[in-house]
């Protein structure tokens, strides 16, 4: 006996006709059932975003006091920045401060996806928030990390991009072929690589790691994020970091740990919908985050009007969080008194599935 499989050519003719009829049969059923799916979509998914938006009133009815003072927070984050950005910016310019640019761009970043949080919020979408705010909190150690230091490593930052762009370029060669895409020409390459030995000759070889922009200010060869992260002090958020990295990675740990079911119940429930629960972690990180972010910006140039609207926004983060937590815990005393949590309905299906006994 052998292990290899046997080839099609190795089957007798009767046995090859019967699997290309079989074959031949799935796909114009297949072909049948997407059809069939079509026609009645409209009515099936207007169904079901009625029964999405009904639950999102729910969750508007527990949440809605936190979620309201979360928006307000991002709006107030907003404005200083875009004041701060319009007062400042012709003196940066002249100076050619890059940490300016540096900083508002990623204010601006972080209020885009503290909105995408929010939507996700809203939705009852908890986990999915959580994954969003581990990009808020990388961006929160960046801020810091340049506000620290100053426009000398914030030029190198800025300049890092073409390193990346290096690296991207030699992956997308690898498997343009297989993705049916255009190669860059080889004058394309090698000026990219060129670039790159230009900033490897003057910042050395420890810039081409990921961080590598990082490696001075760090005193270390190949910097890591935990290393960034604890040099700006921030480390202290790395339990949530790793937590919130369970639902961008697909280890194991995702399927028994969500923040959006009851501890220990992922044998009995597989949540593949949106939730009442889990939404005070994200929605306290991501006022936390967010807040940080902003007072890198606001304490990089002397401005007193832009430090007391931070002041305000202080209050604001703390009022935040407070309203999560107060209806987290009231959520828990309701779940211990009947353990079901308020999930999202079994939603209408498309497919008239055929169920054995």
């Amino acid at each position: 006996m052998r292990n290899e499989a046997v080839s099609d050519k190795e089957l007798p003719l009767g046995a090859r006709e019967g699997i290309n009829d079989i074959v031949d049969k799935i796909n114009s059923s297949g072909k049948e059932l997407s059809q069939d799916t079509m026609r009645q979509s409209r009515r099936v998914l207007r169904s079901n975003r009625r029964q999405l938006k009904a639950f999102e009133k729910k969750i508007l009815k527990r949440w809605g006091s936190a979620l309201g003072k979360l928006d307000l927070l991002i709006q107030v984050s907003h404005e200083i920045g875009m004041e701060f950005n319009s007062k400042h910016r012709p003196a940066a310019h002249s100076e050619e401060d890059y940490s300016f640019e540096v900083l508002t761009h990623l204010h601006g970043r972080t209020c885009r996806i503290s909105r995408e949080i929010s939507t996700l919020l809203h939705g009852g979408y908890a986990s999915g928030a959580l994954a969003r705010w581990r990009t808020l909190h990388e961006i929160a150690v960046v801020a810091g990390t340049i506000r620290r230091h100053g426009k000398e490593l914030a030029h190198k930052y800025l300049l890092h991009v073409d390193i990346e762009h290096y690296r991207a370029i030699i992956e997308y060669q690898a498997h343009r072929s297989e993705l049916g895409y255009d190669s860059y020409t080889e004058s394309e390459v090698v000026r990219a690589e060129e670039r790159m030995k230009e900033l490897l000759a003057e910042y050395g070889r420890e810039y081409r790691g990921r961080y590598g922009w990082a490696s001075e200010v760090l005193n270390t060869s190949d910097p890591s994020f935990a290393q960034i992260e604890e040099a700006a002090r921030l480390s202290y958020l790395r339990p949530y970091y790793r937590l919130a990295s369970h639902d961008v990675h697909a280890g194991p740990i995702g399927i028994r740990e969500n923040i959006g079911v009851p501890e220990g119940s992922w044998l009995s429930l597989i949540l593949a919908g949106p939730s009442n629960m889990g939404l005070a972690d994200p929605g306290q990180l991501t006022a936390i985050s967010l807040y940080q972010t902003t007072a890198a910006l606001a304490t990089s140039r002397h401005d007193v009007e832009i430090l007391v609207a931070l002041s305000a926004m202080d209050d604001l983060m703390e009022g935040t969080k407070q309203e999560f937590a107060r209806i987290h815990r009231q959520l828990q005393k309701l779940i211990e008194s009947a353990p079901s949590p308020i999930l999202y309905s079994q939603p209408k299906s498309l497919f008239k599935w055929k169920r054995g006994t």
